[in-house]
């Protein structure tokens, strides 16, 4: 479920890096981090938050040291450039130093914010055993929950509750009926600080991930449940629009197009309209440039999708602009041998046809 997770989903209520250089790089960190645009910046964010360190040193400065280290963590965990497995590896340590000054003790605010980040570092964390990880994030947050309570801090309780969720929705451990319903439960509680009218991106969040969650209910009915997550999609673009949006905006197109496909409300054929009008939408966006990635993921849904309603030529098409775009995709190897079979199998349609 981490492709649903949009940009910055859980950063909201996180407070920026103290100290003077922590503050002047403020505006420079997102250019170099540079956000899913190529890694033409390369290392320029930690390069950034070196020069504060110098500064700001354990000894001289440890309270501004430690914040420091957990902003490096939080850049690290959202950097587009280089390893993705090594940034998070980066992420895990830095949020580890943040935490030998800020303790419960001597800074329980900051603790519980380091432990929130760090849970989110673990909940993506590719090295190492994925139900393991997913457990240390779900412990982090319940830590980071014994200071971020509703009563003391409503909004960082609220963002904490709607990460939890997330971690309970990608749970491997315990039963999973169970775990998505602790999901709907985490975001449910999170909806009653995170409302539109108080905090609308926030709120639309949720609404996204609460919509996931419904459309992967096990328990109740399976009509019902994608219909509600339909509307909880639904809510969400009313927030999420492309001009206010963008990147969400798609995120949002593309979970609502997966969702038409397993509809089983309404007309059939409406259904896989709406998802192969979803799935067109969705790249108006994700482009093969500004973002890769999510660029294949839905390209890949939609081949799919076309070809499973028999509309051969335009699944065709699909198909060869996924194998021209070939090893920039990260999975490639993975999907390649899939891919040529689906080619493979519909060139001879479309030649008949023609």
């Amino acid at each position: 479920m981490l492709s649903s997770r949009t940009p910055g989903a859980n950063a909201e209520g996180r407070t920026t890096g103290a100290g003077v250089h922590a503050g002047l790089i403020g505006h420079d960190i997102q250019a170099a981090n540079c956000w899913g645009q190529g890694s033409q910046h390369g290392g320029g964010f930690s390069l950034l938050y070196g020069r504060a360190l110098e500064v700001q040193t354990r000894e001289a400065a440890p309270l501004e040291w430690s914040s420091t280290h957990d902003s490096l963590g939080w850049a690290y965990t959202e950097r587009c450039a280089d390893d993705e497995a090594a940034n998070l590896e980066e992420a895990l340590a830095c949020f580890g130093r943040a935490l030998e000054v800020r303790t419960r003790e001597a800074a329980p605010l900051e603790w519980a914010e380091t432990q929130h980040s760090l849970g989110w570092a673990y909940a993506k964390r590719i090295v190492g055993d994925k139900a393991a990880n997913m457990e240390e994030a779900l412990a982090c947050y319940g830590r980071a929950l014994e200071v971020r309570t509703r009563e003391a801090a409503p909004l960082k309780w609220a963002s904490t509750q709607d990460a939890l969720g997330l971690a309970y929705s990608e749970r491997i451990v315990g039963d999973k009926a169970a775990n998505m319903e602790e999901a709907l439960a985490c975001f449910g509680r999170a909806l009653e600080v995170r409302t539109r009218q108080a905090l609308p991106l926030e709120w639309s969040s949720t609404q996204h991930s609460l919509g996931w969650a419904y459309r992967q209910r096990i328990v109740g009915d399976k009509a019902a449940n994608l219909e509600e997550a339909l509307a909880c999609f639904r809510r969400a673009l009313e927030v999420r629009t492309r001009e206010a949006a963008p990147l969400e905006w798609a995120s949002t197109l593309d979970s609502l197009g997966a969702l038409y496909t397993e509809r089983i409300v309404g007309d059939k054929a409406a259904n896989v309209e709406e998802a192969v009008a979803c799935y067109r939408r969705a790249p108006e966006v994700r482009t093969r440039q500004a973002a890769a990635r999510d660029w294949s993921g839905t390209s890949w849904s939609l081949m799919v999708v076309l070809q499973d309603d028999g509309r051969w030529a335009e699944a065709l098409s699909t198909a060869r602009a996924l194998l021209a775009f070939g090893d920039k995709w990260d999975v490639w190897s993975g999907k390649e041998p899939t891919l040529a079979a689906r080619i493979a199998f519909l060139e001879p349609k479309v030649e008949a046809t023609a």
